[in-house]
């Protein structure tokens, strides 16, 4: 990936004290991925209004004013395209983007190192080392990469 690169905000791991690293991935290994892009500028006054109640019901016509802006997905998009990832999902309302690409693609195009961690509790999961890197130019379009750390978010319990 060439020109500047920034941290994407919230992006570092700290690796907990019970999980450790234990071996590369397979670098042709495929991963799916999701990248949400901020919402349309004019979206914010509206945005609030929904969570606070006091807004109109939205309609499915006027539902993308919410959404992300057009420019910014086709941005992002042009991003993954050029690195040769394989869009698979874009949602302009919800404003996510999934896409799918290897190990490789993904360490080189967002400067992480992913890596097989296991916790204390022996389940084994990808995840990566370092920050995510975006492009300077999509600084504040994108506002997440989720897919990458898959450790286990939820565990099974049983009742008595």
């Amino acid at each position: 990936m060439s020109g500047p690169r920034i941290a994407l905000p919230g992006s570092t791991l700290s690796r907990e004290s019970e999980e450790h690293w234990i071996g590369v991935a397979d670098l042709d290994q495929q991963v799916t991925a999701t990248i949400m892009v901020r919402r349309r500028a004019t979206a914010s006054s509206l945005a609030e209004e929904l969570l606070a109640g006091t807004a109109p019901s939205v309609s499915r016509e006027n539902a993308s004013d919410i959404g992300a802006d057009p420019q910014d997905v086709a941005a992002v998009r042009s991003f993954l395209d050029a690195n040769g990832f394989k869009v698979l999902l874009l949602d302009a309302i919800a404003r996510t983007i999934q896409f799918e690409g290897t190990i490789q693609q993904i360490d080189h195009t967002f400067g992480v190192r992913m890596a097989w961690f296991e916790s204390a509790r022996g389940e084994r999961f990808l995840s990566y080392r370092g920050s995510i890197l975006i492009p300077e130019s999509l600084q504040g379009i994108i506002i997440a990469l989720l897919g990458l750390d898959q450790r286990p978010a939820a565990r099974r319990t049983s009742f008595q």
